[in-house]
């Protein structure tokens, strides 16, 4: 905190509890050094304090008296340091605390009570899109989470917080289901950044929802068309084979009959066979040359066969070679695929872990799953901090800043929109990083 005093002394300095904070005694310490902006009570809620009728200005000496002010609620009833939210520019930032989920020894009933808040602010935020069209929340553990050791509410298999993710039993009541789960709330009220810390090093994740990465809306299959050029060496030349039939020819009363049976080719690796159970009889009422076409479906075969007038049945062996195509490769246009910019109308929320300003634990072992794992873009060590900057309404950049390297910014990502809010297609997603729900 003495180092932060610099900057906290001249800079509004807003901050949300992490796990830390419980000591001593239910987060007392940070209670009684935080007061954030606002609280958890609408001024409405209150009741008007009575105010004794005055005489009129007129006839009185003393000015009229102030109106009154609601009452300041006390402090053990006031709980705008665990979760609160503030507008600044085109950005409506909402701060919360994921601790309840975890330390229930201290009540469950702040984990509704939070959760209602946090709907009925992003609902009353949704309502002024247009002037604030971005959403982003900030809490303290990540609902992804990609630590490997260290910490028990992290599953190191599904890479997921569940009881922030899905919910809680309430008050470990396990006939209840599962509430008051986040990721479906956040992805409902189209929450865009979701940035997290708690984990000491960085992390920046696609859009994603219940594991899966989220596709831009109608970009599933974004492609570009590309024409291209083939050179010469390009162009392929290719002679179907030659086939060996036997003919067997037999002369009574000047009738021909030719049985052909091409089941040998010669190339045995070849299994085409055009002439299965192939039969033609031509009848000659003379002597004269006759000539029969055999035609398949992709190669003509020409015959020639010339009676012989003799009392016996000779048999001759004719050998067929195919008529040779040549099959010539085109220059033609080609499809290929291009990357998607999943950052370019995100199709879901874009979480951010940045948590690694500094601290005496130094960093822990990242999960070897994570580089498994589609949801992750990037993840890597650095002390250093995370930046928002405003390009225009609709589209800003995330930076993270180093201070190992002396202010570099060592990743920056580009996130824009089309629209105010987006409309989030549950069922537009481009692959299921479930593969553990697969095994």
């Amino acid at each position: 905190m003495r180092q932060m005093e610099k900057v906290a002394s001249r800079v509004p300095y807003m901050t949300c509890p992490g796990n830390h904070e419980r000591k001593p005694w239910n987060f007392s310490h940070y209670d009684a050094r935080f007061s954030m902006l606002g609280d958890r009570f609408d001024h409405n809620d209150f009741p008007p304090a009575k105010v004794e009728p005055q005489r009129s200005a007129r006839f009185s000496r003393s000015p009229p008296p102030p109106k009154p002010k609601p009452p300041n609620p006390p402090l053990a009833t006031r709980i705008n340091n665990h979760y609160h939210s503030v507008d600044i520019g085109p950005y409506h930032i909402v701060l919360f605390n994921t601790e309840f989920y975890y330390y229930t020894e201290y009540g469950w009933t702040q984990i509704r009570a939070q959760y209602e808040w946090l709907r009925a602010d992003l609902e009353k935020a949704n309502r002024n899109r247009q002037k604030r069209p971005w959403i982003i929340v900030l809490g303290h553990r990540p609902l992804y989470c990609l630590k490997l050791t260290g910490d028990l509410s992290c599953n190191r298999i599904t890479l997921e917080r569940a009881r922030l993710r899905t919910g809680v039993r309430m008050y470990g009541d396990d006939s209840r289901g599962l509430e008051f789960g986040l990721e479906e709330l956040f992805f409902n009220a189209s929450v865009d950044l979701q940035v997290y810390g708690h984990e000491h090093f960085v992390a920046r994740f696609l859009p994603v929802y219940d594991h899966d990465v989220m596709l831009p809306k109608e970009k599933e299959e974004e492609k570009v068309t590309t024409t291209t050029t083939l050179a010469p060496d390009d162009i392929t030349t290719t002679t179907e084979p030659s086939f060996t039939t036997t003919t067997t020819t037999t002369t009574t009363d000047n009738s021909i009959t030719i049985t052909t049976d091409p089941t040998t080719t010669t190339d045995p690796s070849i299994t085409f066979d055009p002439f299965t159970d192939f039969t033609t009889t031509i009848t000659s009422t003379d002597s004269t040359t006759t000539t029969t076409d055999f035609t398949s479906t992709t190669t003509d075969f020409i015959t020639t066969t010339e009676p012989t007038t003799t009392t016996s049945s000779p048999t001759s062996t004719t050998t067929l070679s195919p008529t040779p195509t040549t099959t010539t490769t085109t220059p033609g246009p080609t499809t290929t695929s291009a990357p998607v910019n999943h950052y370019n109308d995100p199709g879901g929320p874009i979480h951010i872990t940045s948590g690694s300003a500094g601290n005496r634990e130094l960093h822990p072992l990242i999960n070897p799953l994570a580089k498994h794992s589609e949801m992750v873009a990037k993840c890597y060590y650095d002390y250093g901090y995370t930046r928002l900057r405003v390009l225009d309404r609709l589209t800003i950049v995330v930076e993270q800043v180093s201070v190992d390297q002396n202010g570099t910014v060592v990743d920056s990502q580009q996130i824009s929109k089309s629209v105010d809010r987006p409309e989030w297609d549950i069922e537009a997603n481009e692959v299921s990083s479930n593969w553990w729900r697969k095994r």
